[in-house]
């Protein structure tokens, strides 16, 4: 068995991409996913008719096919790299080191789910309304509705084309899906700053980053010193030097960022201008990780 599998802590883009390259690839590939599905994945699935993909077990796996990353930071547990056989991502190369040539297929869109549709165009393969539904619930996550910096005019016009193939309301599929990405309730703090949480190599240091997006960020400031316990935490176990978390206002277009210490405040301020107050660093007009947020903190640190 090949499994098709997203990175660790999967956001909805990783898990549907997966799942829907895997049903490009046909026979021998299945879909697998690297963590716990967020409430946003798990309504996408559910929306669109499909059976969630399992827990990867790399011990069962003859060979591994990655969407939506492409460094060690981000690989599953226990992958080897020797049995990876092909990458389908839209994040800059992370310099992975293998062993052998692969097929490799990076683009600058809005999200690996772009890729994937663009893959089934390209070779004139059926895509099937539950297939497109999660190609359009991926896109419409990973570009925050085509607003993202991020976005490009292949996302725009892939969702479109989705939409009318799955007969889908884009306006009204987004906006179920960010009030339940909003969703706090039943959610312990350490699961909603370790649910789209990534680590990065930036020179001599790894940084952990995480990220929280919603259309009203009050509940998640409120729960400030919660975060800060929970991130420290965090930080131990992952073994990072500097740890971030962004509360991201996705109507508004503001992230507010989670400061823990002197040393993360240092460095967020050089990276984005301004000052942090009581443990927040206001980040007005920036909300993407991968274009925005990520980048200017790497100038910052080398």
């Amino acid at each position: 068995m090949k499994y098709v599998v997203g990175h660790k802590n999967p956001d909805t883009d990783s898990v549907v991409s997966a799942y829907c390259l895997a049903e490009f690839l046909g026979d021998g590939y299945k879909a697998a996913r690297a963590g716990e599905p967020n409430k946003e994945t798990q309504f996408v699935f559910k929306y669109s008719k499909a059976e969630m993909p399992e827990l990867v077990d790399a011990s069962k796996a003859d060979a591994f096919v990655l969407v939506d990353h492409n460094g060690d930071c981000q690989i599953p547990k226990d992958v080897d790299r020797d049995r990876i056989e092909m990458i389908v991502d839209h994040h800059k190369l992370e310099g992975l080191s293998l062993n052998s040539p692969i097929s490799i297929r990076i683009e600058p869109v809005g999200s690996t789910s772009t890729l994937v549709a663009k893959m089934y165009s390209k070779n004139n393969i059926e895509i099937s309304k539950e297939v497109a539904a999660l190609l359009l619930s991926g896109i419409i996550s990973d570009t925050l509705k085509m607003t993202s910096p991020t976005t490009t005019s292949a996302d725009k016009e892939t969702a479109k084309e989705l939409a009318t193939k799955a007969r889908i309301n884009i306006d009204e599929l987004a906006s179920e899906m960010f009030k339940i990405k909003s969703d706090l309730t039943g959610m312990s703090i350490s699961k909603v700053v370790g649910s789209d949480y990534k680590n990065f190599q930036m020179g001599k240091n790894k940084v952990g980053f995480g990220v929280f997006e919603t259309v009203d960020p009050k509940p998640a400031i409120k729960k400030k010193k919660e975060i800060i316990a929970a991130l420290t935490d965090l930080k131990n176990k992952e073994e990072v030097n500097l740890i971030f978390f962004g509360i991201v206002d996705i109507i508004k277009t503001i992230t507010y960022l989670v400061i823990l210490s002197k040393d993360e405040a240092e460095v967020a301020e050089k990276g984005y201008g301004g000052k942090t107050e009581d443990n927040i660093l206001k980040l007005t007009g920036i909300v993407s990780r991968k274009k925005e947020m990520i980048p200017l903190l790497e100038k910052a640190l080398t």
